[in-house]
């Protein structure tokens, strides 16, 4: 298990295979360059997920599956909010379950 929290307290945290080192800088990549250009900035993409809606942003997945995909490994990627709403991508997504 890897873990990434912001000072907001928005908590990134990925499931790898046991042999695959530390991931923190993976998941600080992810909130950097993904989380902040597609849904923080983003005027149609809300921030707060009130509802248990969670991150429901088509470019930010497929950003991310991209962005994981490129490493060559299977993860699943669960990003909780302040609030304790948490959304999961299983990565990549051809091995979804969902």
């Amino acid at each position: 298990m890897h873990y990434f929290e912001t000072a907001t307290n928005l908590k990134f945290v990925m499931l790898t295979d046991t042999r695959i080192a530390s991931m923190r800088t993976v998941l600080y990549q992810i909130w950097a360059n993904l989380y902040v250009e597609y849904v923080v900035k983003s005027p149609i993409s809300p921030v707060e997920h009130a509802g248990g809606v969670g991150v429901a942003n088509e470019l930010f997945e497929g950003a991310l599956e991209s962005f994981i995909v490129s490493f060559g490994i299977l993860s699943v990627v669960t990003i909780c909010l302040a609030d304790g709403e948490c959304t999961e991508h299983c990565l990549p997504s051809f091995l979804s379950t969902r």
